[in-house]
């Protein structure tokens, strides 16, 4: 097995971790997230596609969002500007895009604690449709979680892993050092 179950489970939890950050609910609290067998999407759904690279792995982290009004005013609580059609899809897509960057954000800077290099690709947003296409590319691991963000929104994730070579580390998420009195300086 390319990929341990250890790495696996790792690989996971940063996943699930990352979502819960980037995809905090309205009242601030932390989403709830499951891994489901199918990602669901359909038709009239975005999806963010971000890849995290290293000499290692290839990890393709997909976002499916519904485009409906209340996953709109969910990503863009301030509303969206006047203007066309045009105009207010770039808004809600540059909102999906920004919450993407923040979750595989947060995924490759725990990967860069077991692999020297990574990089991360811009988000490309596409339609969901081709969700199914993510079975195609190469991999050793892929996983689907389901996540409940505010009451009408649901999004979904996919986590597609191709290892290089053997991967076996055990990632655990280390709660910040709390601190008090600390003046930073910018």
């Amino acid at each position: 097995m390319i990929i341990s179950p250890n790495a696996r489970d790792s690989l996971e939890r940063m996943a699930v971790q990352g979502l819960r950050d980037a995809f905090a609910r309205p009242d601030g609290g932390l989403p709830d997230v499951a891994r489901v067998d199918d990602p669901g999407q359909g038709a009239g759904s975005h999806m963010v596609v971000l890849m995290i690279v290293s000499n290692h792995l290839r990890l393709v982290m997909a976002l499916h969002v519904p485009d409906t009004a209340a996953s709109r005013a969910y990503f863009v609580p301030q509303g969206l500007p006047a203007g066309t059609a045009a105009e207010r899809d770039r808004v809600f897509r540059d909102a999906l895009s920004e919450r993407g960057n923040m979750c595989c954000g947060m995924v490759n800077r725990a990967l860069g604690r077991f692999f020297r290099h990574t990089g991360m690709s811009t988000p490309h947003t596409i339609d969901s449709r081709s969700g199914p296409h993510l079975r195609a590319l190469p991999h050793q691991h892929l996983a689907h979680f389901e996540l409940a963000a505010g009451d009408a929104v649901i999004v979904r994730a996919s986590l597609c892993v191709d290892a290089h070579e053997p991967l076996d580390f055990d990632w655990h998420d280390e709660a910040p050092a709390e601190t008090a009195g600390e003046l930073e300086l910018f």
